[in-house]
């Protein structure tokens, strides 16, 4: 609401009332001259411009809309239609709607107008004055109050300390770049919302930003969020928002201790430190809006809810919206009711990129592209991957608070952290000292870790996830007898509460707030006890298929590179699908029917010239109705699935030898610039074997006669049952043409899936040097692809030497081939390569442009 902007009057009337609307703008000439007024009508539209977007652009840049009524406005479409755009606008904006009454006619039977309070006054009619001048004084007096007001209601700003206070980035964001200093709104991102009724069955989801658009649908609501889930932060960006809608927006904080004096005379404070120039007195009601933050922490809630009964907007935000009480709310209409949900794929996605451009880069056109696709790809993986999205759903919410601290620590951006903290490696460790910090003296740092690495284990070992009150006691009574606690068991309890390391239920029960601080702490009391707890670890490793002994396992190497537990690994893998030899994608693995496969499998050229960020946002939408899919009916985030789900038909053998390589994998990825060159070497080379055992156990199945035969016949049964419902039919020989090209298409489709899927698994740009020596120590096509599609994926590149190399090799298959042509395809549609290069590389794969 900038002080000295102009006020604009918007004159919306009917042509057959030109005469008046003469005198009406003779009028407004004083105040035009005097008021700073801009007056606009549609007899300022220019020759060639659309009238209708000329209206609704000047209606939406309006103070004040003055309807001229008559009764040719009355049965104006197009008056109406304005009149409709300007209460909408009194919703969203606060326009001021006038209705002007020109002559006798029905204005009080218009379901608006007769609740607006219309000039001149008691709505006489303009032509009833005598003279009519009488009856436009009054009309300019009117106006002239209006704009006086409207112009009062523009002086009111945000005072600057405030503003500050509110778009501050935080902490875990550099303050500057190379676009100066960064506001919230440069790296903010609208979280999704759960909306629940009364007896808290989710509804729906809906963005936040709805909320703030649709205000008056919205007006009283109560939303619920985690710590960390950022919902203060949402509280601070719905203020800006609101009041740049011209609402007025009371900001208060929820305190343990009792206000003093009403909440009216806090509100008074409040309005006085956040505002200047601001007058209650000419605020409507329906603009001022009460938003207060942590409102379960009010000692007297319930008397303060009641208070709030007497404004008509207000947004409620506290920790839980299971456990706020409603019931004893007296008055007007009920809250709706939100909680906020952790961000998908497409939020976490948009909160990145926001992340990477305000740091901005140097290069050419195509480098700097080229670069923040490289940079987005590299960051989304390593956040996936400490999210615990890689292996199942999760074991830290995805909130922008952990998303932006592993980003921070991944981009080594200017950190807010100490150097104590951001030298024990990993954003785990980071995230723990962090929330330590904030409630332990430095000097007793050490004293909670090593209490909770003993308290991890306890659990670990008990079977529990969960302990209670006298369980807990059992523990410490251990714990004190083994070592010196020279802190008091209720300091201790209320510094790890309020660090939100440990947590209590209603029952309670006391538990890990979330599940990678419990298992960052059993790997490291593991780590540390590894020829006591051989046997344990043992178990972990021969069972990576049970997610909870996957992150264990990832923990332990974080926090040790022990030969022996390299060597427990390498067992275990040595152990999965043995019977097999390697698949090598040579002719000779597929016999006669490497030639089907070339014959019948199209290579999607059309998507070598398709938009990557299109191309980006459906990949984007899959991950997000998968992601959505798992989330189990108690919200986004759980505790208990570490328990296996039992999935039907499903080889067991299967499920421990992926999962065993996908760990293997992330241990690579993680140490890849601190364990020894020949243990890199080893573990990648053995979790290749694996997968390579595994495709060769596919390939076994495809190549009998008589399963192929099977299959495809399977096939045209169902085909010919399909068409036959559908009153269709085919000769049997096309349904047989039919049914192979749907069988190699399949397998085609699995085998391209399964060696994008090893590529992701065990790639890394810190290993490219790596997997090019272990492809050219195996000298097999399907290593060549491995390491070409590594190269892609992470490097962002391709060699014209490699490509000739593998497709002039005697012994690379048609398939091979093709699924190198996927690969490139699949790379090209994901990232801008220009028309020459899409020419060029698709000419050495084979690609025709037709």
């Amino acid at each position: 609401m900038e002080t000295n902007s102009k006020i604009k009057i918007f004159i919306s009337y009917s042509h057959a009332n030109d005469n008046y609307l003469d005198e009406f703008l003779l009028h407004l000439k004083q105040l035009e001259k005097s008021q700073n007024v801009e007056v606009w009508c549609d007899r300022q539209i220019k020759a060639g411009e659309i009238f209708i977007n000329v209206i609704k652009e000047n209606i939406n840049t309006a103070d004040i809309l003055c309807c001229l009524v008559s009764k040719e406005y009355l049965a104006s479409n197009t008056c109406n239609e304005e009149k409709n755009i300007g209460m909408e606008l009194e919703i969203q904006t606060g326009i001021k709607v006038v209705p002007i009454i020109l002559t006798n006619c029905a204005w009080q039977d218009d379901e608006y107008f007769r609740k607006t309070l219309a000039i001149p006054k008691d709505g006489k009619p303009v032509c009833e004055f005598s003279p009519d001048d009488a009856g436009w004084m009054d009309v300019y007096e009117k106006i002239k109050n209006l704009i006086e007001d409207r112009k009062k209601l523009c002086s009111i700003k945000i005072k600057q300390e405030f503003l500050s206070k509110l778009t501050e980035v935080g902490f875990l964001i550099s303050k500057s770049s190379a676009y100066g200093d960064s506001k919230i709104d440069d790296i903010f991102v609208y979280p999704e919302l759960n909306e629940y009724n009364d007896q808290y069955d989710r509804l729906k989801n809906i963005s936040s930003e709805v909320i703030i658009n649709h205000f008056n649908e919205y007006n009283r609501s109560i939303i619920a969020g985690e710590s960390q889930s950022g919902k203060s932060t949402f509280a601070k960006v719905l203020f800006v928002k609101l009041f740049e809608k011209k609402y007025f927006p009371i900001f208060i904080v929820g305190e343990r201790k009792k206000f003093k004096g009403s909440l009216q005379s806090n509100i008074k404070r409040a309005l006085l430190e956040q505002y200047e120039n601001f007058d209650l007195t000419i605020i409507p009601e329906s603009r001022l809006v009460i938003i207060v933050d942590d409102f379960h922490i009010f000692a007297d809630s319930k008397k303060y809810m009641n208070e709030l009964q007497d404004y008509q907007n207000q947004i409620l935000i506290v920790d839980d919206i299971f456990k706020f009480n409603k019931t004893f709310v007296i008055g007007k209409s009920p809250y709706r009711s939100f909680k906020i949900r952790e961000f998908k794929a497409s939020l976490r996605d948009e909160l990145i990129q926001k992340l990477i451009s305000r740091n901005g880069y140097v290069g050419s056109e195509n480098h700097e592209t080229r670069e923040r696709y490289e940079i987005l790809d590299e960051l989304t993986e390593k956040i996936d991957s400490a999210l615990g999205k890689i292996i199942d759903n999760g074991i830290m919410p995805a909130y922008p608070f952990f998303i932006l601290s592993i980003a921070n620590i991944s981009l080594s951006i200017e950190k807010p952290l100490d150097q104590e903290i951001t030298s024990q490696g990993n954003c785990y460790q980071a995230l723990i000292y962090l929330a330590l910090h904030g409630n332990v003296l430095s000097e007793n740092i050490d004293t909670y870790l090593n209490l909770l690495t003993e308290f991890s284990y306890f659990l670990y070992k008990n079977r529990l996830t969960k302990c209670t009150e006298d369980e807990l006691g059992e523990f410490f009574n251990e714990y004190k007898v083994k070592f010196n606690l020279h802190i008091e068991y209720r300091e201790l309890m209320r510094n790890l509460y309020s660090s939100r390391i440990l947590c209590e239920d209603s029952f309670g029960n006391i538990s890990f707030t979330y599940r990678y601080i419990q298992y960052y702490f059993i790997g490291k009391y593991l780590a540390e006890h590894l020829s006591e707890c051989k046997e344990v670890i043992k178990d972990i490793i021969t069972n990576l298929n049970n997610n909870e002994s996957a992150y264990i396992a990832i923990f332990i190497s974080h926090h040790t590179k022990n030969e022996a537990l390299l060597k427990e690994l390498l067992n275990n893998a040595k152990s999965l699908f043995m019977k097999y030899e390697l698949a090598t994608l040579k002719r000779e693995d597929f016999g006669s029917f490497d030639r089907e496969f070339n014959g019948l499998i199209r290579d999607n050229k059309e998507r070598l010239f398709s938009e990557p960020d299109t191309n980006r946002k459906k990949i984007l939408e899959v991950k997000d109705s998968e992601e959505e899919r798992i989330i189990n009916e108690d919200g986004e985030y759980s505790d208990t699935d570490n328990l296996e789900v039992e999935i039907s038909n499903f080889n067991d053998e299967l499920r421990r030898s992926i999962k065993s390589v996908e760990v293997m994998g992330l241990i690579l990825k993680n140490r890849a610039g601190s364990l020894e060159r020949n243990w890199i070497k080893e573990i990648y080379k053995e979790a290749l074997s694996v997968y390579l055992r595994i495709l060769r156990s596919l390939f076994e199945l495809i190549k009998e006669p008589e399963s192929q035969s099977n299959i495809i016949d399977y096939l045209s049964v169902r085909i010919s049952s399909s068409l036959a419902d559908k009153h269709s039919s085919l000769d049997h020989d096309k349904i047989l043409d039919f049914a192979k090209r749907i069988f190699w298409n399949l397998n085609f489709y699995i085998v391209l899936s399964y060696i994008d899927h090893i590529i992701s698994a065990l790639g890394s740009k810190k290993l490219i040097k790596i997997i090019l020596e272990i492809s050219e120590e195996i000298d097999t096509p399907i290593a060549e692809l491995v390491y070409l599609g590594s190269t892609l994926k992470y490097g962002k590149f391709i060699s014209e030497r490699d490509i000739k190399k593998f497709m002039n090799g005697k012994g690379t298959s048609e398939m091979s081939k093709k699924i190198l042509r996927h690969i490139y395809i699949n790379y090209v549609s994901l990232h801008e390569v220009t028309f020459q290069d899409k020419q060029k590389y698709s000419h050495l794969l084979g690609i025709s442009p037709k």
